[in-house]
């Protein structure tokens, strides 16, 4: 509550760290990383998706930022994934979204 924010304002941006980009630092009261996360038959690179032949690839750091709706930037192609609290996908924790490497990724499900 230190902005004065209401929840109904906010959005989670992530931001998922590999190889082809620097790796930011955590420094606000907004941001919170976490490592160990996997994707399933997708990888991520320069914060975008794109699908992948492979059944899961490990994600080094993944930033979760709150910030307002208002602030977010407009991309074209947005995918909504689910992130499971672990591998046998019985308790969904919440959805991300992430922006699609390819506007073909429009037509699938996740």
């Amino acid at each position: 509550q230190s902005n004065q924010w209401s929840l109904k304002e906010l959005i989670l941006q992530v931001i998922v760290q590999d190889s082809t980009n620097q790796q930011q630092v955590v420094e606000d009261d907004c941001t919170f990383a976490m490592r160990g996360l996997r994707l399933q038959s997708a990888q991520c690179r320069s914060n975008k998706l794109s699908l992948l032949s492979s059944i899961s690839t490990e994600i080094k750091l993944t930033l979760f930022t709150w910030i307002r709706a208002t602030e977010r930037k407009k991309t074209n192609a947005i995918i909504t994934l689910p992130v499971y609290l672990n591998a046998t996908r019985n308790e969904l924790l919440f959805t991300i979204e992430l922006e699609a490497a390819d506007n073909s990724l429009n037509e699938f499900d996740f």
